[in-house]
């Protein structure tokens, strides 16, 4: 990702491109109208340029519009090749956000949705192989994050499961972790001791690419921290210190639903 920046920063039309609006983490591109007054005729006319060169970045090019801008949305859904191509994510009260991935393979941006629930179960035992090509079995919940305003929930409530997972009883070693290239930049076994003396930061993003690069040191947040805690080898392992998945048939005949009881 870092490479990517420093790749584009030389280039006078990807410059001109970030002087719209800033970039997210995933490098996605953001563009505000509702706090600035532009023409209709100049943002779209830069955001079809944008959209026609479909590079490996921006990953998506995102457009933020109140009512006093709601006059742009026909120029701004105008399908390619003509227009941007811009499509509806969302719209709450008197605002609209509009998208489009530029990216190459499917859209990777989630739907909009009033919350946003990690996931448990037999889904995040299909998120870690897809992830790092490791089978586990789901032992159970050992904690949920709740947050409000989320900023990558779209401004609304986020919640975040973690999960407790162990390797299959047949398993003498450690598998390898081969880390998906779209979704990790690495990945490695590590000691629960050398987890525990790591630097807790309660927001990470404010750590420097040098401190980030350097493997000697092991950051991680405060949540990660609470969790090593409830982890502690000083406290005796129990059933219920986690909430086992316990499946059970639904009263809606012929479904199941599965819940999760300290037991």
């Amino acid at each position: 990702m870092r490479k990517i920046f420093r790749n584009q920063i030389f280039n006078p039309l990807w410059r001109n491109m970030c002087s719209l609006g800033k970039l997210d983490k995933y490098g996605g591109l953001h563009i505000d109208l509702t706090t600035r007054a532009i023409e209709g005729s100049g943002i779209s006319d830069k955001l079809l340029h944008l959209c026609r060169l479909r590079r490996s970045f921006p990953t998506a090019v995102w457009v933020y519009l109140n009512q006093d801008h709601f006059h742009l949305i026909p120029r701004l859904c105008e399908p390619s090749p003509h227009g941007p191509g811009l499509v509806f994510h969302h719209a709450t009260g008197l605002s609209v956000t509009l998208f489009r991935w530029l990216a190459e393979g499917p859209c990777r941006v989630p739907e909009f949705a009033t919350h946003q629930l990690g996931v448990a179960g037999s889904a995040v035992l299909r998120e870690l192989y897809e992830e790092t090509g490791i089978l586990a079995e789901f032992s159970g919940i050992l904690a949920l994050r709740q947050q409000h305003a989320f900023p990558g929930s779209f401004g609304r409530s986020d919640f975040l499961v973690a999960c407790r997972l162990r390797l299959p009883s047949a398993c003498e070693e450690l598998p390898p972790i081969r880390p998906c290239k779209t979704e990790l930049s690495d990945g490695m076994w590590m000691p629960m001791t050398k987890l525990r003396s790591a630097q807790v930061h309660s927001v990470i993003k404010d750590l420097t690419s040098e401190q980030m690069a350097c493997s000697e040191n092991i950051h991680i947040t405060t949540f990660t921290s609470e969790i090593l805690r409830l982890l502690s080898p000083s406290k005796p392992a129990s059933n219920a210190l986690e909430l086992r998945q316990h499946r059970f048939d639904s009263i809606l005949g012929g479904r199941w639903y599965d819940l999760y009881l300290p037991r």
